[in-house]
């Protein structure tokens, strides 16, 4: 079995952009292995929101390839790629602000490839019991935190694989961010591959497996989470000296 086939993700040599001639991504390559916690980190401008949006379907590149478990899933619909086992919590807009939350989570169930949706749904309560407190709801009611908590359980609910995160902790407040991080970190421990795009660097690679550093569409760095928080160079590049 090649290293591709034992993959869980695999991107290679991809280019992309949304306008002809003006690349964002200038040949980027990914590996995400089934249980690990990868997260990709770089400068505002560097292609990492992109490279989620071409792993989630939602940008077709223009050269390069993106594997679900060896097979090639490049260009694929959104909807195919979670019918694959991807969950995908998007930055903005990720919930159904004039849904409740048991409706919400109720939609996240409709790719479950098997199980009891009512059994997700009971195990969603048990990690975020703040939802449960508020199933009746409207999202739209709901705090920034407890918005992310309701996203994070909604792609949860079809039983994902890896599950990819776009900003997880962005505009939150601090005791917020302390949150969806330790929910992450007891989803990740679950066995669930995580692949996050995050702002605050030094918090999500002290917890991650591995890391990719992106500048200018390309990887200029990878490594071990920890590796790369010790790095001289990448410290004074991207983490603030």
């Amino acid at each position: 079995m090649s290293e591709t086939d034992s993959s869980l993700l695999t991107i290679e040599g991809v280019r992309a952009g949304y306008f002809p001639d003006v690349p964002i991504l200038e040949g980027v390559a990914l590996t995400l292995w089934p249980g690990e916690m990868v997260t990709i980190v770089g400068p505002n401008g560097a292609g990492k929101s992109t490279l989620i949006r071409v792993v989630m379907g939602l940008l077709a590149p223009w050269t390069g390839t993106v594997r679900l478990r060896g097979d090639d899933v490049t260009a694929r619909k959104p909807h195919q790629i979670v019918a694959r086992g991807v969950g995908y919590v998007a930055q903005r807009d990720n919930v159904f602000a004039n849904m409740s939350v048991e409706e919400n989570l109720e939609l996240g169930a409709l790719p479950l490839r098997s199980g009891d949706p009512a059994r997700r749904l009971a195990e969603m309560f048990e990690l975020f019991p703040r939802l449960d407190e508020r199933r009746r709801q409207p999202a739209g009611t709901l705090s920034g935190g407890e918005r992310q908590m309701l996203a994070l359980a909604r792609a949860l609910m079809a039983a994902p694989d890896v599950l990819v995160l776009d900003e997880p902790s962005a505009g939150l407040s601090p005791i917020a961010v302390d949150l969806i991080f330790e929910k992450i970190g007891e989803i990740n421990a679950s066995g669930i591959a995580i692949l996050m795009v995050e702002q605050n660097a030094r918090r999500a690679l002290g917890m991650s497996h591995r890391g990719y550093v992106l500048d200018g569409g390309r990887n200029r760095f990878e490594g071990a989470g920890q590796d790369l928080l010790r790095d001289p160079k990448v410290v004074e590049l991207y983490l603030g000296g």
